[in-house]
């Protein structure tokens, strides 16, 4: 008997977010011409060095539909949103669009961020499936530099992959889960 599978997956991720801010040591290292610039420094500028970086999550990513065979394999979402099936797997037109994960940091301009992240995030649907998905790539990529313009925002797109075992058995319908990432900023 010849038996398919098909999975309409669209992953609604809650994004966990730690932050730890890395203070700058020895204040007595400081050039004496940087320490009277800091003394002369108007409120906006202090405001700016003293704005928490806040991590929105602006667009969630999504596997699309596909149809999953019994040898398992891999779809991975790129960051222009194009998608690919590797192993016995197939990507389906079913009107459920692929997207890669699209985050929104507001900052001090010119604040140093490196993104720290679990190697792999799991999904489960309300049958009890359980997919393992993780971050692939970011543009920018990390450690990064914030642009001059980030107390107003800017945008960094994450590209991810669902992979799948071989024999895994799968429920159609929305998986969830949690995707851990720690913010180290200086």
């Amino acid at each position: 008997m010849f038996k398919t599978r098909v999975c309409i997956l669209i992953c609604i991720l809650k994004l966990t977010i730690q932050q730890t801010v890395i203070a700058q040591q020895g204040a007595t290292s400081v050039p004496l011409t940087q320490r009277n610039v800091l003394m002369h420094e108007s409120e906006e500028e202090q405001a700016l060095q003293s704005t928490p970086v806040d991590v929105f999550m602006l667009r969630h990513p999504s596997f699309g539909s596909f149809y999953c065979g019994n040898n398992g394999g891999s779809i991975t979402i790129e960051l222009d949103g194009t998608s690919h099936a590797e192993g016995d797997i197939v990507i389906m037109n079913a009107g459920v669009a692929a997207a890669p994960a699209v985050f929104e940091i507001r900052c001090a301009p010119f604040t140093m961020i490196q993104l720290f992240r679990d190697s792999y995030f799991m999904m489960r649907s309300n049958e009890g499936s359980v997919l393992r998905a993780r971050i692939v790539s970011t543009n920018p990529t990390f450690p990064l530099v914030s642009p001059a313009n980030a107390a107003q925002g800017f945008t960094v797109t994450a590209s991810v992959r669902l992979e799948l075992e071989p024999g895994q058995t799968l429920s159609p319908g929305a998986y969830t889960g949690v995707f851990q990432t720690t913010w180290v900023t200086e």
